[in-house]
């Protein structure tokens, strides 16, 4: 008698890499903006980046209103 499941069936195909990360849209993003490498490298580079990125509104509205107040805002600070 033969064995039918190693014969009749296909073997099963091996499976692929599952990642919640790779291949999202904020690491497509990274990507692109050449952030980050193949497997996520490039830390620093993001660190940086993302900080500037949320300090920058900060200290332009810091400068504007330095610049509409002038003294008034010296005197505060």
């Amino acid at each position: 008698m033969r064995n039918r499941t190693s014969v009749d069936e296909p073997r099963a195909a091996a499976p692929p890499d599952f990642s919640l990360v790779l291949g999202g849209p904020l690491y497509q993003l990274w990507r692109r903006s050449r952030l980050s490498g193949d497997t996520l490298e490039l830390l620093h580079r993001r660190i940086v980046v993302l900080t500037v990125v949320a300090w920058a509104p900060l200290l332009l509205t810091m400068f504007s209103l330095e610049q509409l107040l002038g003294q008034a805002l010296k005197v505060l600070f």
